[in-house]
């Protein structure tokens, strides 16, 4: 059984690094408050994984080799904020990597907004990291954390 943690709306492709904003501009300038009670739910500042544990992040989106870090929470745990800048970051890192592994982008298919499947150790596939929106933690069995993203 896994649980679901709201991450937010998070871009990895264009995250400015530690503390970028977790919900979009537009988010928070709209005028109906649509949004509102969503981003009061879920504040970036909330504590969202335990004190003192010991976690691996599973990144498979849009990979056909997963990318697998550990990490731990620390003495006060990981808030909302802290676990999207870990996996923004992871997401930038895993693209950097591919890029280098092939010796630059990876072109779109022909007639298509997506991309080719790149050869290099990620085998990255359909999306460039501009289209990614993580939304959702899971956490599951053995401390695992897989995400739920969008494209």
């Amino acid at each position: 059984m896994k649980k679901a943690i709201d991450a937010g709306y998070a871009y990895p492709g264009q995250w400015k690094g530690k503390g970028s904003p977790i919900y979009p501009s537009w988010w928070i300038e709209d005028e109906d408050g649509e949004y509102a009670e969503d981003m009061a739910a879920n504040p970036p500042e909330e504590v969202i994984l335990p004190a003192n544990k010991k976690y691996t992040l599973k990144i498979e989106y849009p990979l056909s080799t997963p990318f697998l870090a550990d990490f731990e929470t620390g003495k006060k745990g990981m808030t909302r904020q802290e676990f999207v800048d870990m996996a923004c970051e992871a997401y930038q890192e895993i693209y950097r990597i591919e890029d280098g592994d092939v010796g630059g982008p990876t072109p779109d298919i022909p007639g298509m907004m997506n991309r080719q499947t790149s050869n290099g150790r990620y085998g990255i596939w359909g999306h460039d990291i501009g289209d990614l929106t993580i939304h959702t933690l899971y956490l599951e069995k053995n401390n695992l954390i897989t995400l739920g993203v969008d494209s």
